[in-house]
């Protein structure tokens, strides 16, 4: 089971966010309320939210500021940019296309950042570099960038890019801790630029991805780029679908297979042919719920123990523990 980390993300990067949306005018209430965040507690340096309520905050913002570049760039970049770029990229033949795109594209329409690809025997190197890195002092806007300029080429040829290493300009920032969940590999500073370092096998690999696919990746963007990235076998995503739009008392294996037109027998056999179990899949799934109801304020720990379906409260409060290494209560008050 993987460390609650991994499925939550630092209140830095949501405080980062107030602050650009309040520079671009935003109703800093309503986009506290729309993005179901309780702004009491995003004070608490501790406190983490889910990737769901990251992802809307981060949407709310770029939407009603009209810049996806949060007021952190020379130039705005106007909601919809990237959407164009990734319209041509799902297009490309191969992930050395898509970075070529990338490259040409933002130079063409904003000149706020400069990108280039540089590629040898051994490695590929991304490199950009903001015109104007001061409107940029809590490095949201960097650290976004870089997330993204991995995230969705992965996404585009369905598995994960391997990183050897990103490179920084500056020193190592406060919440220098957080890479380690946002990068797989390791992080230097003070560098001459910005830079992700990866393997140049990866350029040859083919677009897997389509139109169709890319509507539904972008209109959940930008949740699924802070989220770990699972590229999961064809029953494992089924299943998990499947319980995604079940109330928990009601998943159990007969109800899924029924679904699925098949016996339990067949489901279960399916499932340990990719390596996984029912309760692993129910259980990821009831831990990422259970993370994002307890950063509803209103709920009761109580009332969330009753939706994720366990028959008692010191049933779930073992579980989280199990999970995350805190009590439920310990989660919510953002202290170790």
């Amino acid at each position: 089971m993987q460390h609650f980390d991994n499925n939550s993300i630092s209140s830095h990067f949501a405080l980062g966010t107030l602050k650009s949306a309040a520079r671009m005018g935003v109703d800093i209430g309503s986009l506290l309320k729309d993005s179901n965040l309780d702004g009491r507690l995003l004070g608490n340096q501790k406190f983490r939210l889910t990737p769901a309520q990251f992802g809307s905050l981060a949407r709310l913002s770029w939407e009603r500021g009209d810049d996806e570049f949060m007021a952190c760039a020379e130039r705005p970049a106007r909601y919809g940019t990237f959407s164009l770029f990734a319209r041509e990229a799902v297009r490309a033949e191969n992930l050395l296309e898509v970075y070529k795109h990338l490259c040409r594209f933002y130079r063409l329409v904003n000149e706020s950042l400069s990108l280039t690809l540089s590629v040898d025997n051994s490695k590929a190197t991304l490199e950009m570099s903001l015109s104007k890195p001061e409107l940029d002092p809590d490095y949201l806007l960097r650290d976004f960038l870089l997330l993204l300029w991995h995230r969705f080429p992965s996404w585009l040829i369905g598995r994960r890019i391997h990183l050897f290493e990103a490179q920084m300009t500056g020193p190592k920032p406060p919440h220098a801790d957080e890479y380690r969940l946002i990068f797989p590999c390791p992080v230097s500073y003070e560098s001459s630029a910005n830079r992700l370092i990866f393997e140049v096998e990866a350029l040859k690999a083919p677009i897997v991805q389509n139109l169709e696919t890319l509507r539904d990746h972008l209109r959940s963007a930008p949740l699924q780029w802070f989220t770990r990235q699972e590229y999961l076998p064809v029953f494992t995503r089924r299943v998990r679908d499947i319980m995604g739009h079940m109330e928990f008392v009601e998943i159990d294996m007969e109800s899924v297979a029924h679904q699925l037109n098949m016996t339990v027998r067949t489901l279960r056999r399916k499932l340990d042919d990719e390596g996984t179990g029912f309760q692993d899949i129910k259980d990821e799934l009831r831990r990422d719920s259970a993370l994002h109801l307890l950063n509803q304020s209103s709920l009761s720990i109580q009332r969330i123990s009753q939706q994720l379906g366990f028959s008692e409260t010191a049933a779930f409060t073992r579980s989280f523990k199990k999970w995350t290494g805190q009590t439920p209560r310990a989660f919510r008050a953002g202290t170790k």
